[in-house]
């Protein structure tokens, strides 16, 4: 499992007023709460090839109203085993909290590609659905 200090939107992350962090066994590891719900939180760490990763890019870039509104506009997304694309998701237990950054890798460097979002209640449920089924 990834540590949530080694993610670009780390900074971004710890100050949402949802998720509550705390250190636990001695500071060695840190365990993180959806505070609506009282559900853990999980790190995951996709990659995807471009194809799947443009369209990735274009979800993520959906409102949360209109991707409940209108659904998933592309659910074939599959994820690679390596990839130009990483997708960083912080998702709840129960799949009520979601927040998730896509990056590039580009001259040696990952390189944001969208800012962290957040999405909560079925937004956060169609998306994590994506990302679980690939």
């Amino acid at each position: 499992m990834a540590n949530i200090n080694h993610l670009e939107m780390a900074a971004a992350f710890k100050v949402l007023p949802q998720v509550e962090i705390k250190k636990c066994f001695f500071g060695l590891s840190t365990s993180m709460t959806y505070q609506k719900t009282n559900s853990k939180i999980h790190i995951i760490q996709n990659e995807y090839d471009a194809s799947n990763g443009k369209l990735l890019e274009d979800t993520l870039l959906t409102s949360p109203e209109k991707l409940v509104e209108v659904g998933v506009p592309a659910k074939d997304i599959k994820k690679s085993s390596i990839g130009n694309y990483r997708l960083d998701i912080c998702l709840s237990d129960d799949k009520q909290f979601l927040a998730t950054q896509l990056l590039r890798f580009v001259n040696f460097n990952y390189v944001e590609i969208t800012d962290m979002k957040v999405f909560e209640g079925k937004a956060a449920e169609i998306i994590a659905e994506i990302i679980l089924a690939s």
